[in-house]
């Protein structure tokens, strides 16, 4: 279950179909939608998003964590994130296709606010990584109307599998989250 502490945050009773629900009823192109989007449309991991460089394509990576268009009308996307809190064991987080709805939020995101990161501050520069989880803790409970973390969206996430999975399944989600299979159970809240 939740520790004390975690179920201090009103984020804590909340369902991935209710987060769901929210982010769909956001403006299209928000950097809101956008920032719930890349945690609810592949599975969420932590505050890895905090210098992640778009690459048109044609154009050169520069960042260890961007997003690849795969094309000039910028209808496909991949992910790679190589910066990421335990990289030393699981090297990268890959997602040669990003799902088609992830991918409009983004096209749509950068025709409102053309920008080379994903996410950046307030000087136009991307994020540290201490600063990008303030910022997005921030942005989500505001839009959820209670206090919300990345943590917690893992712990929703995970939660919110089934045990109709496989063991493969299971894996591979594990592996896009950056952690093992063992520390996901350790995420799973029964409530």
């Amino acid at each position: 279950t939740p520790t004390d502490r975690q179920s201090e945050k009103g984020g804590a009773t909340m369902t991935m179909e209710q987060i769901c629900a929210r982010r769909d009823a956001l403006a299209d192109g928000s950097i809101e939608k956008l920032l719930i989007s890349v945690y609810t449309y592949i599975p969420p991991v932590r505050a890895d998003y905090f210098a992640t460089q778009i690459v048109l394509y044609g154009s050169v990576q520069t960042a260890e964590n961007a997003i690849l268009f795969g094309d000039a009308g910028r209808t496909c996307a991949s992910l790679l994130l190589r910066d990421f809190k335990t990289s030393h064991t699981y090297k990268k987080i890959y997602h040669p296709v990003l799902p088609d709805e992830l991918v409009q939020q983004l096209r749509l995101s950068l025709a409102e606010a053309p920008r080379d990161y994903l996410f950046m501050n307030a000087d136009g520069r991307p994020f540290t990584r201490n600063a990008f989880q303030m910022w997005a803790n921030r942005v989500m409970s505001r839009c959820f109307g209670v206090q919300f973390t990345l943590t917690l969206f893992r712990h929703i996430y995970i939660s919110s599998l089934g045990n109709d999975l496989s063991v493969e399944e299971l894996d591979q989600i594990s592996r896009h989250m950056g952690h093992s299979i063992t520390m996901q159970t350790k995420y799973i809240w029964t409530v």
